[in-house]
């Protein structure tokens, strides 16, 4: 059996964060998390996903707050 592994991506709602997010979530054996400051550029790198392995959850956070961060981890 093979180890899992998470990839977290913070920006997920940016052009490199989906691009990042499309990657990771078709990867084998990968569970992605998704962080972003604004829902509907989260909620759309979501729905972009077409290819899915693992697990995708995805967080409203702000990187500049500290609680945010570890809400995310």
């Amino acid at each position: 059996m093979s180890e899992r592994r998470v990839v977290v991506i913070n920006g997920a709602g940016g052009a490199l964060g989906a691009a990042l997010a499309t990657h990771f979530a078709a990867a084998p054996d990968t569970d992605v998390v998704l962080s972003d400051v604004s829902q509907t550029s989260l909620d759309a790198t979501v729905a972009g996903l077409t290819s899915v392995d693992g697990e995708v959850e995805a967080l409203l956070a702000d990187v500049g707050e500290p609680d945010q961060v570890e809400a995310v981890v």
